[in-house]
């Protein structure tokens, strides 16, 4: 008996200490790495913001090459959503970005299933003509005496795990494979709800950028004239649909969604609706330069995976090009299928 007293004695003292020292330790970890990459900040936004070329880089793909990801949400920026399950290596749960500042910073919200939520930051500083790139790791566990101890340990939990992922997200943007703009084609099928347009037809070379902006923004700015005389609002990115690419020559027509089109029209400008149904969508981030390489991938990869074009290409600009950088412009391509 007196040693069953003991040991109880030995057990209840270590609860105690237990406790009373958890409470003493700190309620937020912070576990960081940095690494500079020798790319422009926008590139490496651009390869962050979103997690389609996530498990090209990330510490943690080669350990469950098995695992299932499932992506929801917008292909880039606030909102893009990510969730991933797998063997105990790698385990299971979704992260979320929760703010996104071009060529600065990428926040998520991360969700361990069984196991609390955490935040991830990449903060990007410019240097030497490179970025310095800190991913930061923050655990806040308030009450819980458990996640507390657990704290003490997490740095040499994840700490080389995080070093390896920049590693790798350095090799990848360095290599030239890794700029946003060379990124590899990808298709989604997704059901294009069709929009209700405002549309001007143009054409022309397509290899001299210079006069597509010119005539994408003479009919645009006829399209705007309209609308601001008629008291129409826009509804959405300004898109083109592309009706033929023949003997060097792009034919399209430029549109803006709007909330009504029907209503006295003036000059070149035209009403009707956008393709819908059924429609591969392909992401581009990168200068519009380089979109028609990209297109022509776009098409190739259609076909290569047995689908069927059944309707002219749309094209939707969700970026500014006043106020983003060329390398992080974002543009949909919207390919309807049978």
């Amino acid at each position: 008996m007196r040693v069953v007293k003991a040991l109880a004695g030995v057990i209840a003292a270590l609860v105690v200490l237990f406790f009373a020292v958890g409470w003493l330790l700190p309620d937020r970890v912070v576990v960081e790495r940095g690494i500079h990459v020798a790319r422009p900040p926008a590139e490496v936004h651009a390869v962050l913001d979103g997690f389609g070329r996530f498990n090209e880089w990330s510490p943690w793909a080669e350990l469950d090459p098995q695992a299932r990801y499932e992506f929801s949400g917008p292909p880039t920026g606030v909102g893009a959503t990510l969730r991933w399950s797998g063997n105990d290596a790698v385990g299971s749960g979704r992260q979320r970005i929760v703010e996104s500042v071009a060529g600065e910073r990428v926040v998520t919200a991360l969700e361990f299933d069984g196991q609390g939520e955490a935040t991830a930051r990449f903060l990007l500083s410019p240097r030497d003509g490179g970025t310095d790139v800190l991913w930061r790791f923050e655990a806040d566990f308030g009450g819980s005496i458990a996640g507390r101890w657990f704290g003490l340990f997490l740095d040499r939990l994840i700490g080389a795990d995080y070093e390896r992922g920049l590693a790798r997200l350095k090799a990848l943007l360095e290599s030239g494979s890794g700029s946003a703009s060379s990124a590899m084609v990808d298709g989604e099928e997704i059901d294009f709800v069709p929009l209700r347009l405002l549309y001007a037809s143009g054409t022309a070379p397509v290899d001299d950028i210079h006069a597509i902006a010119e005539a994408l923004a003479a009919r645009y700015g006829e399209i705007t004239a309209l609308m601001q005389a008629q008291g129409v609002r826009q509804v959405g990115a300004p898109l083109t649909i592309t009706h033929a690419v023949e003997d060097g020559v792009w034919r399209f027509d430029a549109a803006i969604p709007v909330d009504r089109n029907d209503i006295a029209l003036a000059g070149e400008v035209r009403a009707g609706m956008s393709p819908g149904g059924r429609a591969l969508r392909f992401v581009h981030v990168g200068p519009y330069e380089r979109l028609h390489a990209y297109w022509q991938g776009a098409m190739d990869w259609t076909a290569g995976h047995g689908y069927r074009q059944r309707g002219p290409v749309i094209a939707q600009y969700l970026s500014d090009p006043g106020e983003m950088p060329p390398e992080a412009l974002v543009t949909h391509l919207v390919v309807p299928i049978e």
